[in-house]
């Protein structure tokens, strides 16, 4: 399965990326959010790679409600339209992980879609909050600027 592969090996990059762009440019809730994702991913990978999928279950389920409940606490504290959509879709993650658990179905061509389509939504959603941090920041700048400024007579 090419397609999948190309899919994996394009999100491990963009992950880091975005990563990586939250920790430079976002503000706090970006940079919280994007070290949240990261680590959990790298242990999601830990564990795919260490158990089986039955042994798996179970640490990646309660890997997926930390993560939401880490997302949940950063969104009450710091309320966007960005966050609102990461903790959406870290929802939808953790009920697509319990479902298949919960009726022992073996992962198909449609977890795998649901499951990237959403990692992908997720790093657009922190990709998306660093870049309003970033605006708003250098708005900031220049309404600071332009209030130090002395008026041309």
């Amino acid at each position: 399965m090419l397609g999948h592969n190309v899919v994996i090996y394009l999100a491990w990059p963009a992950l880091i990326a975005v990563a990586a762009f939250a920790w430079w440019k976002g503000d706090r809730p970006v940079r919280l959010s994007g070290a949240m994702f990261l680590i959990s991913s790298i242990i999601a990978w830990l564990i795919d790679h260490t158990l089986s999928r039955e042994a798996g279950a179970v640490p990646m389920l309660i890997n997926d409600g930390l993560l939401a409940f880490g997302f949940l606490a950063v969104a009450l504290r710091y309320a966007s339209l960005w966050l609102a959509a990461v903790m959406l879709l870290q929802g939808v993650q953790f009920s697509l992980h319990a479902y298949y658990f919960v009726i022992e179905k073996p992962h198909d061509l449609f977890y795998g879609w649901v499951n990237n389509l959403d990692t992908y939504g997720l790093m657009a959603c922190l990709l998306g909050g660093g870049i309003v941090a970033m605006r708003r920041r250098v708005a900031a700048r220049r309404k600071a600027e332009a209030q130090t400024t002395p008026a041309a007579p």
